[in-house]
């Protein structure tokens, strides 16, 4: 069986979990390259506050900067990424260290700090996070390719869909800015690593499913997408 490690968000999840065909190895969720490139520090302080057991592994796997040492670790046929979880602000903690300030991380957070200084986030969609982004993609090239992995690179190309499966236009769509950022992302990927294989699909797929199981959003597709990354991962 396939063994996938993701690096993403649910969009490249959905499509892997449970379906007996693919295994997954590892998935590290809510955190962006940005975050994954600067100093590792981990705040138990704020870990302790995060109820769900997913949701403080993920926070902690943030922190850590755990993506390296999964590559290194070399357990997967395919490391499968998607970037829509960049669409979530960084942190620079006040010990220096950069944090992706997730639902989850900015729940624990609160707890402990009450609410945060805004001088301290970095923007989604900023140059300072676009810079951090890049030095990001850089160090996974490089990482893959001294542990040999940089064949088993497949990178998600999704966008934000405008459309439900009802055909009602989504609120805040066109999604101008998001899907903007991720042509940016896609194109500086074929700039620096042409031969990376991109996963592609068909407007029809780009909808947001009104019966997903995690409600309507502009990334929960309807199952034909799913299906589709099913069968392009597997292609041999």
């Amino acid at each position: 069986m396939l063994k996938v490690s993701i690096f993403g968000s649910c969009v490249s999840a959905d499509a892997v979990y449970g379906t007996g065909i693919v295994q997954l190895d590892n998935y590290l969720a809510r955190s962006s390259l940005g975050s994954q490139v600067t100093l590792p520090s981990v705040r138990e302080d704020i870990i302790e506050q995060i109820g769900s057991p997913f949701q403080r592994r993920i926070v902690r796997a943030d922190m850590e900067k755990a993506l390296w040492d999964m590559i290194r670790g070399n357990a997967f046929d395919l490391l499968l990424m998607d970037f829509i979880d960049d669409r979530f602000n960084l942190l620079l903690d006040k010990d220096g260290s950069i944090h992706t300030l997730s639902n989850e991380y900015a729940s624990g957070l609160r707890k402990v700090e009450g609410d945060w200084d805004r001088e301290r986030v970095i923007p989604s969609y900023s140059n300072q996070k676009w810079e951090l982004w890049k030095q990001g993609w850089a160090k996974l090239l490089d990482v893959m390719s001294d542990t040999g992995n940089i064949g088993k690179l497949v990178v998600n190309q999704v966008w934000y869909a405008s459309r439900d499966s009802s055909g009602n236009v989504l609120p805040k769509a066109p999604f101008e800015v998001e899907n903007g950022y991720l042509r940016k992302q896609y194109d500086h990927i074929l700039e620096t690593r042409p031969d990376v294989r991109f996963l592609t699909y068909e407007p029809v797929t780009l909808v947001a499913d009104t019966e997903h199981k995690w409600g309507i959003s502009p990334f929960h597709y309807v199952p034909a997408l799913y299906e589709a990354t099913i069968r392009q991962i597997t292609m041999r």
